[in-house]
């Protein structure tokens, strides 16, 4: 089971992790170089963690929208202080309104290279056509890392890179994998949403192109744990894991509007039965 393996490394960060200082001045302990793979849909049992939050931040991010202020209407907030105003001038993006991710994830999805040159790039389009027309092709993959525009992003991606892999099966389909890249892995709670966002994108686009969905491999470099977060992470590992359910998509896509234009009401999910037993330890903040 994935998750078995997720707590193995959060067991192993708590235990031989080196302790580093880090951007945020928290400070972390970190180990290198970690694959959990998945054969099935990425849910977190041990405690609840919305697929709902991911899939809302993917859809920004493969809608080009980059005010994050649309998620904040939804009650997510994962970018406000990465994107307040005091940290977009730290970041000297002084012209960016507050909750704008300026060049980064979103742009880099729909619109890479706009910030620096007149013409840019559809990354997500260009990886549907490609899957769709040549399938076996292994130049299918989305960069989000935009190094001549990073200077306009106020956080670095962090899951900077995918590859997309589709695969005859041998009752004549095809089957599309994924493997994720990470350079810089938060993993208490920054991982289970980027499995899970990227695992329905990975869904959505197999629904589009009529494909079976395979495995999502994520990989991970820099895995790390915040100092604030060792309490809660302890207490990760000491409860009782739930029950991992399924999820669905319950409309059939048939253009690429109706993939970007996928709302988390069209996912089904059933079965999912996580620990909902209220936590000991206070929920760490978010490391800035």
């Amino acid at each position: 089971m994935s998750e078995k393996i997720y707590n193995y490394i959060l067991s192993e960060l708590l235990t031989d992790g080196v302790e580093t200082p880090d951007r945020t001045g928290v400070g972390c302990y970190k180990v290198l170089n970690k694959s959990i793979t998945w054969n099935t849909f990425p849910f977190s049992t041990s405690r609840i963690l919305s697929p709902r939050l991911a899939w809302e931040e993917m859809s920004l991010f493969i809608n080009g929208e980059t005010s994050t202020k649309k998620l904040e209407e939804k009650d997510i907030f994962f970018w406000k202080g990465h994107t307040s105003r005091e940290f977009l001038d730290s970041r000297n993006l002084q012209h960016l309104p507050e909750g704008d991710l300026g060049a980064s994830y979103s742009s880099q999805f729909r619109k890479a290279g706009a910030s620096t040159s007149p013409n840019h790039i559809d990354q997500l389009a260009n990886l549907v056509e490609g899957l769709r027309d040549n399938p076996y092709s292994r130049r299918h993959a989305i960069d989000l890392w935009g190094v001549t525009e990073q200077h306009h992003m106020p956080l670095l991606p962090c899951w900077w890179r995918s590859n997309w892999t589709v695969l005859p099966t041998s009752n004549g389909k095809k089957e599309l994998h994924v493997k994720l890249y990470s350079r810089s892995n938060d993993l208490v709670f920054g991982y289970w949403f980027a499995a899970m966002q990227y695992r329905m994108l990975q869904m959505a686009i197999a629904n589009l192109l009529g494909y079976e969905v395979g495995v999502l491999v994520t990989d991970l470099w820099d895995v790390h744990l915040y100092t604030n977060q060792v309490d809660y992470a302890k207490e990760v590992l000491i409860r009782d894991l739930g029950k991992a359910g399924k999820v669905h998509i319950n409309k059939d896509l048939s253009s690429f509007e109706d993939l970007v234009n996928l709302e988390y009401s069209d996912f089904t999910v059933e079965g999912y039965e996580p620990n909902r037993t209220k936590f000991l330890t206070p929920r760490p903040e978010i490391a800035i």
